[in-house]
């Protein structure tokens, strides 16, 4: 297939991308800020260069001190004008089409209403469905996803309320083309258990088919080889999973993280794994064939402020990493051996520093997607939850 049909074309500035080569990826992150946008860029393999952003028609509060909890996840479609991008914002999500002519546009109805700590997000492997958890509540709001002639629509397909656990702050979908099961993590009732995915309403059931304990879970991660890592919040500790095909979850080992676990990514093979901190560190793992981690070592090189909170793999393996309220996303490339220094460490074209929230990477030359979001660090007078501590600002 022609190269120049994974060129992407943003709409926000009429900037027209070069041809992808086999190795661009591109790089998405919220903004953090009122009003919302989104960040992207393309990685060419040495070079992050970021584009001009694309208004989300939502915002988040905007704090200065703190990150708001946010995800940005994307599907990349093998028909072109058919890809998709969803963000979360303070109380919506917008989901955004590129049409035929790869225009990145949010799709009507954008952004759509759910509630007060909307932060998660989870796409079907087939782009057909998106979920979405509402933090503080056991409620997943469900939307359907279609494309006709190069244009997206979404729709509502329903709300479900699923028992056993609450405070969701993280999803993944498990499986291929409409996706098997909804995997949750209950913050508050300290668990993760996945929903069967029923394939013609796409809506999840409402009993988990198991849930394994996860003090004070943070996120969920799944490779296609069934292998997974999940975060324990309430200590520097992240778990091994491993998930079978019918979606019951079994705990392997933990090992150590940098600091208190937050937000995980799994390469695309299952062969690596990454646990973002509440710090200024983040941890990388080898994973073996029976779904266990090994350290293979910590960066603690954050510049500034902490909070190392989200990260992603692409499918050469690179561990995109944004060191959020710094404004920067590196790029390392790890292995069995150590992390290595970053190959790329680039600030954002986000006016402002609070940024960014929320990673997602996708390779453009290929049919390949890795998607990942993650929590943010939000302060206390929002919905009652309690801030991560953070270093006074800084004078800019």
């Amino acid at each position: 297939m022609a190269r120049s049909v994974f060129c992407w074309v943003l709409l926000a500035a009429g900037v027209t991308l070069s041809p992808a080569k086999a190795q661009d990826v591109l790089v998405l992150a919220g903004a953090n800020d009122n009003p919302n946008t989104l960040i992207n860029g393309v990685f060419d393999g040495s070079t992050l260069t970021f584009n001009p952003e694309v208004p989300s028609g939502g915002s988040t509060p905007g704090q200065t001190n703190y990150l708001y909890y946010a995800q940005v996840r994307a599907y990349r479609s093998p028909a072109p004008g058919c890809s998709r991008i969803a963000q979360t914002n303070d109380g919506s999500v917008t989901i955004y089409g590129m049409d035929a002519a790869n225009a990145i546009a949010p799709v009507a109805g954008s952004p759509f209403a759910t509630g007060p700590d909307t932060e998660a997000l989870a796409w079907s492997p087939d782009g057909g469905a998106l979920y979405v958890p509402l933090y503080g509540t056991s409620t997943v709001f469900v939307y359907t996803v279609t494309c006709t002639g190069g244009v997206v629509s979404a729709a509502a397909a329903g709300t479900v309320s699923v028992t056993g656990m609450s405070s969701l702050v993280d999803a993944w979908v498990v499986g291929s083309g409409t996706g098997s099961h909804l995997c949750l993590a209950g913050r508050s009732t300290g668990n993760v258990g996945c929903f069967a995915i029923d394939a013609a309403t796409r809506l999840p059931t409402t009993t988990p088919v198991n849930t394994v304990t996860v003090a004070n879970a943070r996120s969920v991660r799944f490779a296609s080889n069934g292998c997974g890592i999940l975060a324990i919040g309430s200590a520097a500790l992240s778990q091994g999973v491993r998930i079978d095909a019918q979606g019951f979850l079994t705990l392997t080992n933990t090992a150590p993280s940098a600091a208190s676990a937050r937000f995980g990514a799994i390469s695309a093979d299952g062969t690596l794994a990454a646990m973002g901190t509440s710090s200024a560190g983040f941890s990388v793992y080898a994973v073996d064939s029976s779904c266990g981690l090994s350290l293979v070592g910590t960066d603690l090189t954050a510049p500034g402020d902490p909070f190392v909170l989200y990260m992603d793999f692409d499918s050469r393996n690179r561990l995109y990493v944004a060191d959020s309220l710094e404004n920067r996303i590196r790029i390392f490339a790890p292995g069995a051996a150590g992390i290595g220094p970053a190959i790329a460490s680039v600030m954002t074209n986000h006016p402002r520093a609070q940024a960014p929230a929320g990673l997602d990477v996708v390779d453009l030359a290929v049919d390949a997607l890795f998607a990942d979001g993650f929590e943010p660090a939000s302060s206390a007078p929002f919905r009652g939850r309690l801030p991560e501590p953070l270093p006074a600002p800084r004078a800019n």
